[in-house]
């Protein structure tokens, strides 16, 4: 009753309300009604009063009232009808026929005014800022619950509506509105999940802006609405989407670059809600990423990453996973290499976040194509690569086939020093997260082993020949040796990368122990407070940088670290106890020194060098306590304890229990070697004595050498004494009559612990010196036991030496002790040379050499030769470390030592001599090994001898490259070479080192060999050639004169203008042997790099010389020569002069006609004492004359140009009648030219 009395009373006071009141009284009766018609509920009665209401207010001055507030209370009034009319029944508007569907309005002019009105005020009244918020909300509220705007579907311009209303929702929605966000969502399901609805590509880029980056941005909980009203009627939108993206990626009908972009994030949103809204469109990705445009393939390829990483990818069909992952791959061989970078990104992020349904074969396609990349000519594409599949080992190591592990450890030797660098770090990094990281479970262990163990062999192996080894080091150290890691771990990995590790892995260890116990002896003498140490700490400094390039690129990080130990005290001890190996926390101290030198940032130099400093000085962390417990951990795998090499690294490979052992043993008198003092205080040495016996011959050897290490400490704990007695009976044994075999190794060890624990060791020095006579004077001479005697007089000489240069212990020398009389020591040293004068040196004779009936065809060790030649070599070396240990008797011009040293010194001469001929009964190599052999002592030995000017004996060397065959042994060859070079700063010898090494034939050898480090030599030798080098003329090979040419041309020095006066003055006197050596290497040797030449005449057209040269005859003189030699190098290599020479080369027919080159007649005199002369006609014509023959230019064709720039150069040195011009080799002669 309450109701209908409502429903009259608004009917009557609507009249009452025109728009022609005040605002005021308009705004108190409109709130009044509302207020009323929010009482009434919907019926036939209310309808009529509702339709009544709805045509009063929707007319044009109420929608078009100028007050806001007026408008917010019509509107509010219109949706309250509209309610009325409808009624809250889902069904009930279905229910009418088309005036219900219409609402309250008949009129369908009118309804759409009212829409769009509705439209207008939801746009400004949902404004959480607006003060009229809350009729907003509820007219939405309303419009929401009735399904009002579904009306839209009934007027005539229902599409532009539709899409204002959209558009609508779609720019007011925003984070405050809160729950209000859903109703929003409701009110669009409604609309667009009608199936009256047309969607047009207006509408569609309404729904799918939001989804861009830039709408993400700009408003993301439209972004969110977006992607929830896509799921909520995806059906419906399917083949609308599927058109706009035909549209947009085949068609390109868009001419806005911006909008091509916008579609590839659509896509990806679109995916990510449903693979099947873009299920149709993905296909059209073939036509977008086969692009010309660079931009267009990238941003395909970002997307497909995108998709392979969603959690919805798994959704989409087999069909588009087998498109998806088909387009990446292709695109890995793309054009581009931005392109192929980003693809491998993709892939290995694809691979690593495989699903287990994903079908196992696409995925092993596609690491194996991006193992394909491994070998792309673009460095970066290289690096990704490398990346790739490190991180797909750490997660999908299944999918990765052995033989990609060997590739990628074969990045390791790359030619480019930025992928070197990343393959080491990425292979450090997967090793590190396998050994220390507890989350890590790759797969299973056999598949880990067979995969990831074969790649920590080929790294440790390859390591010693990286170009960048100092690095490696540091990381190898850093990840596979990290200083926080328990020791019995540290220990275990360390054992086991040596056993698994070939001849270049242990390489590494002995090298990397070698190096750093020197530099930790340098460092502790720059901390000792000794005055001696004291006074020579900048060369304790220079020594330790010479050692340790890398330290270079810290800047001055190193020294300011030494300064820093020095000025503080407290630090420098902590130093020199962590150096002294006898802290018991590694990681804490090591911890504590780096503290003390500031933060971890790029720039603290300090911090990085004492990081290096001090992994070097306690090399692979060996302090004492990890000595003692790899002690015991070989002691149980000689015990058979530990036989399976997982028990020590996981992921080992497979070691046979017996190679274990011998690697374990080897370890173990390797770093007894070093650290001699970690072991001898151990009261369990006896553990290890039995093996000395050892049913493996290689064992017992190492057990043997791991004692004679330790032989010099082990008197001074009485613990050892009977271990000290067993040493003793078994070194003299090895010289027993009785025994057959004594080999070289058994003979050096047993001197050893005869002069450590020996109480009178000269006497059992010469028992044993008479077993070595014995030996090598028998009848029926065995090489093995002369192997073995010779060895032992060596090792002899070294043990009882009166220096430090052959001392067997690293850090102490071998003098005689307190109760040996120095005349006994004389004596001794007497008999020694007495059989190498007598003995050993009538020995060393190539008649006994029978040649081996298969030698072997490449370059093998010094143990795969015969015996016989290993005899040979083990004679020349006991023969050069005698002649170092006795250097003070021989300097002595003692009537006895004197003879030895020459004879000794004269025999190795004869033997790199005799073997650099052809001799038929040895083979290739082991003349090639007794080469290297004799040349190596000859370097290590003369340079101690230089008071007796010995150094003149090194000419040998510089006549023997040549004559050798293989790289092995040309390498070795050049780095004796090279150490002679630099042993002393004589001139002479430095020049004879550059001309043997330019002998060189093999041109990629010669420059990666020769070149590099004869560019220091070349430095030391610039001024001295430039004063000097003419006497040197006839002394130099061709090839050599030319090399030093080049080098000094391209030289630094040479272009300074400071200098250059001498350079040219150089080169002027070098002239006429310069350019007749051209002419004949030109018409003579086919196989010469005409690049020497280029250089000569680059420097002519460049200026180099003519720009400084203040000699105008001078100038005059180098630009007639190098015409010469562009002459020679036309008629030898066609064409190659055109575009260096600044004349245009013509020969003269006598030359082109005659079969015989000035060079290469028989008349032709010695080209180093030829002068040159160029005889200069007043028409600009010239002659060159070399010797009696002479090159007539009156016939050539010179440009224009080319004439008038001689002309002028003819005028501005003032040659206006003919001048005859003559280089001689003397300065007199160039003074009077």
């Amino acid at each position: 009753m309450a109701t209908e009395n409502g429903g009259t009373s608004i009917l009557s006071t609507y009249r009452s309300i025109t728009s022609d009141l005040k605002s005021e009284d308009l705004i108190r009766l409109l709130r009044e009604v509302v207020n009323k018609l929010r009482d009434v509920d919907g019926g036939d009665t209310k309808k009529v009063v509702s339709k009544k209401l709805a045509e009063h207010f929707a007319a044009p001055a109420f929608l078009d009232h100028p007050d806001n507030h007026v408008q917010a209370l019509v509107a509010t009034c219109l949706v309250e009808m509209f309610r009325i009319y409808v009624g809250t029944e889902d069904d009930e508007m279905a229910s009418q026929e088309t005036q219900a569907q219409m609402g309250p309005l008949s009129n369908v002019a009118l309804l759409q005014s009212v829409l769009e009105f509705l439209i207008e005020q939801l746009h400004q009244l949902l404004n959480p800022q607006s003060s009229h918020y809350g009729l907003g909300l509820h007219i939405v509220q309303t419009m929401a619950t009735t399904k009002a705007f579904a009306l839209v579907f009934n007027i005539e311009e229902q599409q532009r509506v539709l899409e204002e209303l959209v558009e609508m929702f779609f720019s007011i929605v925003s984070e405050k509105h809160g729950a209000t966000k859903m109703i929003f969502l409701d009110i669009l399901t409604q609309i667009l999940g009608d199936p009256d609805i047309v969607i047009t590509p207006r509408l569609l880029t309404i729904l799918l802006h939001p989804l861009t980056r830039e709408g993400q941005r700009t408003n993301p909980s439209a972004h969110n609405m977006s992607k929830d009203l896509l799921r909520n009627i995806p059906k419906g939108l399917e083949p609308c989407i599927s058109s706009y993206f035909t549209s947009q990626l085949v068609f390109e009908t868009s001419e806005n670059e911006e909008t091509r972009h916008n579609t590839l994030e659509i896509m990806l949103e679109l995916f990510n809600i449903s693979p099947q809204l873009v299920a149709s469109a993905l296909k059209h990705l073939d036509h977008h990423i086969g692009s010309n445009v660079l931009k267009d393939r990238l941003e395909c390829v970002f997307l497909l990453g995108e998709m392979f990483v969603s959690t919805k990818f798994t959704e989409a069909t087999a069909a588009d996973r087998e498109l998806l992952v088909g387009l990446a791959i292709r695109r890995l061989t793309d054009a581009e290499e931005k392109v192929r970078i980003q693809a491998v990104r993709v892939g290995k992020n694809f691979v690593c976040a495989q699903k287990a349904d994903e079908d196992k074969a696409r995925l092993k396609e596609f690491v194996d194509n991006i193992g394909k990349r491994f070998f792309d000519p673009v460095s970066q594409v290289r690096c990704e690569a490398i990346r790739a599949i490190a991180g797909i080992c750490e997660t999908a190591l299944d999918f990765v086939p052995a033989k990609l592990m060997e590739e990628l450890g074969g990045r390791l030797l790359d030619k480019d020093h930025n992928v070197r660098e990343v393959c080491v770090n990425a292979i450090c990094d997967l090793f590190h997260r396998l050994l220390y990281d507890a989350t890590f479970v790759p797969s299973s262990t056999d598949r880990t082993r067979v995969k990831l163990g074969p790649l920590l062999q080929l790294f440790i192996d390859t390591i010693v020949a990286i170009p960048e080894r100092a690095s490696a080091e540091s990381k190898f150290l850093t990840k596979l040796l990290p200083a926080t890691t328990n020791e019995q771990t540290l220990t275990h990995h360390l054992l086991y990368f040596y056993a698994c590790a070939g001849p270049n892995g242990r390489r590494f260890f002995e090298d990397g122990l070698t190096k750093n116990m020197l530099i930790r002896k340098l460092f502790l003498d720059i901390l000792s407070d000794d005055p001696d140490h004291v006074k020579r700490r900048k060369d304790y400094k220079r020594k330790i940088a010479n050692l340790c390039p890398e330290f270079g690129a810290f800047g001055t990080g190193f020294d300011e670290l030494i300064a820093k130990l020095l000025d503080e005290k407290n630090f420098r001890e902590l130093a020199k106890t962590f150096a002294s190996f006898s802290v018991q926390n590694y990681g804490i101290a090591f911890d504590e020194l780096l503290k003390r030198c500031g933060n971890p940032t790029p720039t603290n130099h300090l911090l990085q060098a004492a990081k290096r400093l001090f992994e070097m000085v306690v090399p692979f962390r060996l302090t004492s306590k990890l000595c003692g417990i790899i002690f015991g951990t070989v002691a149980d795998i000689l015990n058979d304890h530990i036989t399976d090499p997982e028990v020590l690294c996981r992921g080992a490979i497979a070691i046979q229990p017996e190679i274990l052992r011998q690697r374990g043993s080897s370890f173990l008198q390797l770093v007894a070697f070093h650290l001699p003092k970690s072991f001898c205080a151990s009261v369990h040495l006896d553990r290890l004595l039995k093996f000395w016996r050892d049913r493996d011959v290689d064992v017992a050897i190492n057990i043997y050498r791991f004692f004679a290490a330790c032989s010099r400490k082990l008197r001074t704990e009485s613990h050892n004494k009977r271990i000290v007695e067993t040493l003793i009976d078994k070194a003299q044994e090895f010289a027993a009559q009785d025994r057959d075999l004594s080999t070289a190794s058994e003979a050096k060890y047993a001197v050893r612990i005869l002069n450590g624990l020996s109480a009178d060791r000269l006497t059992a020095f010469r028992q044993v010196l008479d077993w070595v006579k014995e030996v090598l004077q028998a009848d029926e001479p065995d090489d093995i036991r002369r192997t073995a005697a010779v060895a032992a007089v060596g090792e002899m000489s070294a043990c009882t030496a009166y220096g430090k240069e052959e001392s067997l212990d690293k850090n102490d020398s071998f003098v005689q002790s307190e109760e040996e009389d120095p005349e006994d020591l004389e004596t001794f040293a007497h008999d020694i040379a007495g059989v190498v004068e007598n003995v050993m040196i009538p020995q060393l004779k190539f008649e006994s050499m029978a040649k081996e009936k298969d030698a072997e065809e490449v370059w093998v060790e010094k143990g795969e030769l015969s015996s016989n030649i290993q005899f040979f070599l083990a004679s020349i070396k006991a023969i050069g470390k005698f002649l170092r240990s006795y250097r003070p008797l021989i300097l002595k011009n003692d009537a006895y030592f004197l003879p030895v040293f020459w004879k000794a010194v004269n025999r190795l001469k004869a033997c790199i001599l005799e073997s650099a001929k052809e001799l038929k009964k040895m083979s290739d190599i082991s003349r090639e090994h007794v080469i290297l052999c004799s040349a190596r002592q000859l370097v290590r030995t003369l340079p101690k001898f230089d008071k007796l000017e010995s150094s003149k004996e090194f000419s040998v060397l510089f006549l023997v490259m040549p004559k050798l065959t293989y790289t092995e042994s040309q390498e070795e060859y050049l780095r004796c070479l090279f150490r002679a070079a630099v042993e002393e700063p004589a001139p002479g010898r430095l020049l004879a080192a550059a001309s043997s090494a330019a002998l060189c034939d093999d041109t990629g050898f010669y420059k990666a060999q020769v070149l590099l480090p004869m560019i220091e030599i070349i430095k030391r030798l610039r001024k001295y050639v430039i004063m000097d080098g003419q006497k040197f003329a006839a002394k130099l090979p061709e090839r050599s004169l030319l090399y030093l040419i080049h080098t000094l041309a391209l030289s630094k020095d040479f272009k300074e203008s400071e200098n250059i006066r001498d350079s040219v003055a150089w080169l002027e006197k070098m002239g006429p042997a310069i350019y007749c050596l051209l002419d004949a290497l030109v018409s003579e040797n086919q196989q010469f790099s005409p690049g020497v030449i280029h250089v000569l005449l680059r420097l002519t057209k460049q200026g180099h010389i003519a720009s400084h040269a203040k000699n105008r005859k001078l100038d005059t003189k180098l630009y007639t020569l190098c015409d010469f030699t562009s002459a020679l190098l036309e008629k030898r290599f066609p064409g190659a002069a055109k575009q260096e020479c600044p004349i245009q080369p013509r020969l003269p027919e006598d030359i082109l006609e005659s079969e015989r080159d000035p060079a290469t007649a028989e008349n032709t005199t010695d080209y180093f004492n030829t002068p040159l002369t160029v005889l200069k006609k007043g028409d600009g014509t010239v002659i060159v004359s070399i010797g009696s023959r002479s090159h007539d230019r009156s016939q050539s064709h010179d440009s224009d140009g080319t004439k008038r720039t001689r002309s002028k150069r003819s005028r501005s040195s003032n040659v206006e009648r003919d001048d005859e011009v003559t280089i001689e080799d003397d300065d007199d002669a160039m003074d009077e030219s």
